[in-house]
């Protein structure tokens, strides 16, 4: 295999998991959809949880108006955990830049290659 060319890694292709930070809000997941689709990225799976909150709970309309709900004195926020199709590492990547940049998107948690089945 001595005589092989190295695949650049941008090349490379495998299914990813990715872990977002994101706001709890309507049309945030279509938002994060969009952006995937736009990088060429296929969805396969998606989870979405919203944190338990142990402190105090405010409700909305009892803060600024547009706040939205907020729990424990910060925005409400969900995370949503997405497992892709095959996608190239060069498409992923520009496609997590993208996220990052978003104003949905909180934080983002983990990018995971995963390999096999």
């Amino acid at each position: 295999h001595s005589d092989l060319p190295v695949l650049d890694i941008g090349r490379v292709v495998t299914r990813y998991q990715i872990t977002l930070d994101v706001k709890d809000q309507p049309g945030v997941l279509a938002a994060v959809a969009r952006i995937l689709s736009d990088g060429g990225v296929s969805v396969e799976t998606v989870q979405q949880s919203v944190p338990s909150h142990t402190g105090p709970v405010v409700v909305a309309g009892s803060a600024s108006p547009g706040d939205g709900p907020i729990h424990g004195g910060g925005r409400a926020t969900a995370t949503l955990v997405i497992g892709t199709h095959e996608a190239e590492e060069a498409a992923l990547a520009a496609t997590v830049e993208a996220l990052a940049a978003s104003d949905v998107v909180i934080a983002i948690s983990s990018v995971l290659r995963v390999e096999g089945s």
